[in-house]
């Protein structure tokens, strides 16, 4: 059997290294628990500072708690453990829709979510991460809304200064 580098089984292109991505996805999870308090009592909570003092620190999901009002922190957080529960519940709803199907232990064909998370890029900003398989080439959302062509950007910004 013939296998290329950055190829799985099925022909498709694999993603060159997954674990930037679950770094950041854990470091999510973990910034969520312990904004809620909700470690259990006997787990071993990180020591690394989820919130940094450093007003210019970005934490896992993209966001600036440092610069956020007091108001909006616990709602952005509320939004960001909904949308990590969603992830989750979206992909296994899949596994459980036909348990008749005897193939229910591998992931369906391009069935996956988008997390927003810090981007694995430095200095730019947020990215859009696909949680779980989706084929190359597949259409993974429509975005809505206006097509800003770069001249018009760079007019826009010189305006505004």
């Amino acid at each position: 059997e013939r296998k290329e580098e950055g190829i799985d089984k099925r022909g498709q292109q694999m993603t060159p290294d997954p674990s930037p991505y679950y770094e950041i996805k854990k470091g999510a999870i973990e910034t969520a628990l312990t904004f809620f308090d909700w470690w259990p009592e006997d787990a071993n909570v990180p020591t690394k500072s989820t919130d940094s003092d450093e007003e210019d620190y970005v934490d896992e999901f993209g966001f600036s708690p440092n610069t956020a009002d007091s108001e909006i922190l616990p709602a952005m957080r509320y939004y960001h453990v909904r949308n990590l529960i969603r992830s989750s519940l979206v992909r296994r709803a899949r596994f459980n829709t036909d348990s008749s199907n005897d193939k229910n232990t591998q992931q369906p064909h391009g069935y996956h979510s988008l997390r927003p998370f810090k981007s694995t890029i430095p200095s730019a900003g947020r990215g859009v991460f696909v949680d779980g398989y989706a084929p190359a080439g597949t259409l993974i959302a429509f975005l809505p809304g206006k097509v800003w062509p770069t001249e018009h950007l760079q007019t826009a910004s010189t305006q505004t200064q």
